[in-house]
């Protein structure tokens, strides 16, 4: 069982390596506002009769002679790139992924991972609608699963494998890939991704074992990966859509066991 679960989670770094997309949103420029010129009276005659003051009207503010200036909002050129991608290191976060071949099989994983502990929740589809659920648990030196009785046992296994730390941590995959060359970054423009701004990339991965291409959302402040959709492809012609969504980077919050 611990074996098999193990795999679940290498089959998803392995099915996932391949997708991207990243994404930013630029602020609106702001203009200054107008400024009213002051109007002079004419000089007035000597001897001419002297008009008298025309009342005020009551509760009518007083209009300043000039306007005040309202100053411009910060500007983003929306060329911009996001901070560079791998730049941010992380302790923590929350994920989703959807995987679809082209033999009809699904794969949902829905999970949340901190430096000592991961949550994992694994739906399968397979193409004859056959549906299993799988869901574990790794908190400090335990790991929880489900028996067949439906009952959750706690096995002892140690710290958490280097392999399953790592395993959702994307950025790191794509950071190894553009270090050797094998993905390429194209900006298509500024996006939002759950409310943080974003640039949005084509991408291209070019490694002769697994090609992907799609498009990932970086973020703008930290160049992390927020967004990825896209299609990976290997090199025995099997065909994986994909689409990942990470959130939560670097928030404090507490993996509790299920019991």
């Amino acid at each position: 069982m611990i074996r098999k679960q193990q795999t679940i989670v290498l089959v998803l770094v392995a099915a996932l390596a391949l997708g991207g997309a990243v994404a930013c949103i630029c602020c609106p420029t702001g203009l200054p506002g107008a400024s009213t010129p002051v109007v002079q009276r004419p000089t007035e005659v000597p001897g001419a009769p002297t008009q008298p003051p025309e009342p005020t009207r009551p509760g009518e503010p007083t209009r300043p002679a000039v306007e005040p200036t309202v100053p411009p909002e910060p500007t983003v050129s929306p060329e911009q790139p996001a901070a560079p991608l791998g730049s941010t290191p992380i302790t923590s976060f929350r994920f989703m992924a959807e995987m679809k071949d082209n033999k009809g099989e699904t794969m949902k994983l829905e999970g949340e991972r901190t430096p000592t502990a991961m949550h994992l929740k694994v739906t399968q589809v397979k193409a004859d609608g056959t549906k299993e659920e799988q869901e574990l648990y790794y908190v400090d030196k335990y790991m929880y699963v489900k028996g067949e009785d439906g009952q959750w046992q706690k096995l002892e296994v140690g710290a958490m494998p280097t392999e399953t730390v790592e395993a959702f941590d994307f950025n790191k995959v794509l950071k190894e890939a553009q270090d050797k060359g094998d993905l390429e970054l194209k900006v298509i423009g500024p996006a939002v991704v759950r409310g943080v701004p974003c640039m949005k990339y084509q991408f291209v991965m070019k490694d002769p074992e697994n090609k992907g291409e799609g498009a990932v959302y970086l973020g703008l402040a930290d160049g992390l990966i927020y967004r990825m959709e896209g299609q990976t492809t290997s090199s025995e012609g099997g065909s994986t859509q994909v689409v990942y969504e990470c959130w939560d980077y670097n928030k404090d919050f507490t993996i509790q066991p299920p019991i």
